[in-house]
C-alpha cells in the first residue's frame, strides 16, 4: 500500500512533538543532514525547492515545450533566467526534430523549383 507524506503524517500520534517521521524531526534536520553530506562529499548543495524545479523544467521541455511555455508554467519573471539556464535542453529537442523529418524534400518542391536550386547551384559552382 503506497501512502502520501500526509498520510503518513496522519498516522502519527497527536500530543507528541518528539513523534518522527521516517526518523526525522521535520523536513529541516533531513536538509541539515543533506547539506553535511555534500560538504563531506565535497559537492555543491541544492535545495529540494531547487532541485524539484530543475526536474520539472528538464521534464517539460523533454516533452516537447518552449521556453516561453516553460517560464509561464515554472513562474519565472524573465524569460532570460530560463533561457540562461535551460536553453541548452530546449537545443537538444530541435535538434532531435530536425533529425526527425522524414518527408524528402523532393516531393515539397515543384519542377520549377528544382530548376532555380540548379541554376543557382551552377552560378555558384562557375564563381
Amino acid at each position: 500500500m503506497f501512502f502520501f507524506v500526509n498520510d503518513a503524517m496522519r498516522l502519527l500520534p497527536m500530543g507528541y512533538p518528539e513523534a518522527r517521521l521516517f526518523g526525522y524531526a521535520g523536513r529541516f534536520s533531513l536538509v541539515r543532514i543533506i547539506k553535511r553530506g555534500c560538504n563531506r562529499a565535497k559537492i555543491q548543495y541544492f535545495s529540494p525547492h531547487k532541485v524539484g524545479r530543475h526536474t520539472f523544467a528538464s521534464r517539460f521541455l523533454a516533452d516537447g515545450h518552449s521556453l516561453k511555455a516553460l517560464q509561464e508554467a515554472g513562474g519565472w519573471r524573465t524569460i532570460g533566467v530560463v533561457a540562461k539556464t535551460y536553453a541548452h535542453l530546449e537545443r537538444s529537442q530541435v535538434q532531435n526534430a530536425v533529425a526527425s523529418v522524414t518527408t524528402p524534400l523532393s516531393t515539397l518542391l515543384t519542377q520549377q523549383d528544382e530548376a532555380e536550386i540548379v541554376t543557382l547551384g551552377n552560378k555558384k559552382a562557375s564563381s
